[in-house]
């Protein structure tokens, strides 16, 4: 498989993921939080956008 930059890399093999905590938004520094709210992503993560990007991305059943 070739490089990721960002995103889930895909496996078939089991046992061999590490687990990682989960972070909360409320859990991170104030400068982490400017720093992914005020970063050139193109989808913005700021509390506004958060929900409208949350349902656009959602699959219609």
């Amino acid at each position: 498989m070739g490089e990721t930059t960002t995103g889930l890399v895909p496996t078939t093999v089991r046992g061999e993921v590490e687990g990682q905590d989960l972070i909360m938004w409320e859990q991170l520094t104030d400068a982490a939080r400017s720093g992914l709210t005020d970063a050139g992503f193109a989808a913005p993560i700021i509390d506004e956008a958060f929900m409208p990007n949350l349902e656009s991305a959602r699959p219609s059943f």
